[in-house]
């Protein structure tokens, strides 16, 4: 097709964020951070409270609980 241009459609750039919006988002990802850090605190206190035959169950032993119960919440 000699002769027609095809225009893109226009994208809007995005604006700057406003200092506000950027504090918000900034809580929003610590209270993130937190709710993460505070189930893997909480899930890794109730494995090392199982029994042997809850253990058994889930299929894991011991020593993996005593891996996964001795990290510090921050870590995966």
């Amino acid at each position: 097709m000699r002769g027609s241009t095809y225009a893109a459609p226009h994208r809007a750039e995005p604006a700057d964020p406003s200092p506000k919006a950027t504090v918000i988002t900034l809580i929003v990802q610590i209270k993130s951070v937190f709710a993460v850090w505070r189930a893997r605190a909480c899930y890794r206190r109730a494995l090392a409270r199982m029994g042997e035959r809850e253990l058994a169950d889930i299929g894991v032993n011991w020593s993996e609980i005593a891996v996964e119960a001795g990290k510090p919440f921050w870590r995966a």
